[in-house]
């Protein structure tokens, strides 16, 4: 099929090479009737133009052309031409060149725009660093909630300030009462007796992290689907799997009531001091429950998901998780500010169009990138925090995960989307070309349908 059109084209180039010649030869016929005429004193140039003018004038009667189909050109083209034609032969020398120059000129704008400049590399690494360095030296490991009073003061700017704010929104009295006003039954179940076929370990001590109706995102599913069906999802050996409670089900509400009871239970357990009066056992991070379940990837000899049980037993909550959030939200303020400056003072981009392109559904791709890198220097401190002190508990658990998300969309358009937006957008602009060329086409139609016959 590519082979009969590069030979119409091939065709169609001959036929308005034949139509130039002509054009060109009548021309020279009259050029030289002219002349003739002029010799001989009887041709006036004004009154020429005179009738030109006057010829312009008259409106014509429109003649539309003659079409042809695209299977009529290929089968003239076929009669005509019966050798095979190639691209080589519709292009000359100087068309394959201006092909080339317009794909490097769109590459070399493409790059300007979504390529990391000496500034981007600057604001990335000075970004993480100082996010690093917040992090070593003003968020501590936390304190284990079974042995440390709810008051006490914690090591750490950050810690003690996070636990400051926590006390104040959430004190003791408040939690109580919003945990007696928004009981979730057998999505909040801490002994194995009271479900049915479950042999696992559960305890008031990890069924917060073992059971998915306590993750801060995941629990608005989970939490709402045990309630509704007298269950309970909890992680155990690797595998999410729901058990019937022996308790008969008690909840006929619909889904956003149960959803704004979910809500009022979780809040209640973020900050909730245990009977003894210690810290407790708050609410896990994020997907921390879920990463219990990498069982066969191992750090020092021990898997991820037996790191992450851990963690959560001696300390490593919600509130921990915010507090080490901290550096990360910092991080993300300067690293905007540093872009609008930049698009601002370097670039020519408005205050609103710099400050829009950070935004997380509307994020510049070379943002993107910068960020990642941040993410990128931040983590490798923390490693290098882990590795100093030895003590798994100095994870920043906000920093990896903005990695992960972050890198995976970095890494995503480093190899595959950038390449299908280059070509995306210089195919883009060889339409509107084309566009154009048929625009033209168009309007040299309607002269040519006003000539006289």
């Amino acid at each position: 099929m590519f082979g009969k059109q590069i030979k119409a084209v091939k065709y169609i180039q001959d036929m308005a090479e034949e139509t130039q010649n002509a054009h060109d030869d009548i021309g020279r016929g009259i050029d030289e009737l002219k002349r003739k005429l002029m010799s001989l004193g009887a041709f006036d140039e004004g009154e020429y133009q005179s009738a030109l003018e006057h010829e312009r004038s008259v409106t014509p009667e429109r003649v539309p052309l003659e079409r042809k189909t695209f299977e009529e050109i290929s089968r003239e083209a076929e009669q005509s031409i019966k050798r095979t034609v190639t691209i080589n032969d519709i292009l000359t020398e100087d068309d394959i060149k201006e092909v080339d120059s317009r794909v490097a000129q769109h590459i070399e704008e493409f790059n300007r725009e979504y390529s990391l400049d000496g500034w981007d590399y600057a604001i990335a690494g000075t970004c993480g660093l100082v996010a690093g360095m917040l992090d070593f030296m003003c968020v501590k490991s936390p304190v284990r909630s079974t042995s440390a009073k709810f008051d006490t003061p914690l090591d750490g700017v950050f810690n003690r300030s996070v636990q400051s704010a926590f006390n104040k929104i959430l004190p003791p009295d408040l939690s109580h009462e919003l945990s007696e006003s928004f009981k979730i039954g057998s999505a909040d179940t801490s002994m194995k007796g009271r479900l049915l076929s479950y042999s696992g370990k559960l305890s008031p001590y990890n069924h917060r992290l073992k059971e998915l109706s306590h993750d801060p995102v995941l629990g608005f599913i989970f939490g709402v689907y045990d309630m509704m069906n007298n269950s309970c999802t909890i992680i155990e050996n690797g595998k999410i799997t729901s058990y019937n409670s022996v308790h008969a089900n008690d909840f006929n509400e619909n889904v956003f009531y149960a959803l704004g009871r979910m809500c009022g239970h979780l809040a209640s357990d973020v900050n909730a001091p245990s009977a003894a009066g210690n810290r407790g056992m708050g609410l896990p991070a994020p997907f921390m429950g879920l990463l219990t379940m990498l069982r066969g990837v191992n750090i020092n000899g021990e898997s991820v998901g037996t790191n992450i049980e851990y963690m959560y037993l001696n300390g490593y909550d919600m509130r921990q998780f915010v507090v080490s959030s901290v550096p990360v939200a910092i991080m993300e303020v300067l690293l905007r500010a540093c872009w609008v400056i930049k698009g601002v003072n370097l670039e020519g981009k408005t205050l609103w169009t710099a400050l829009s392109q950070t935004a997380p559904g509307n994020m510049h791709k070379k943002f993107r990138m910068i960020t990642a890198a941040s993410y990128g220097v931040l983590c490798a401190m923390n490693a290098g925090k882990i590795c100093v002190t030895n003590d798994i508990l100095n994870l920043n658990y906000a920093a990896w995960m903005g990695l992960i998300w972050n890198g995976f969309h970095a890494l995503k358009w480093a190899l595959l989307d950038k390449h299908f937006l280059l070509w995306k957008t210089f195919e883009r602009k060889e339409l509107t070309r084309l566009e154009n060329t048929i625009s033209a086409l168009d309007e040299l139609e309607h002269d040519v349908e006003l000539l006289p016959v």
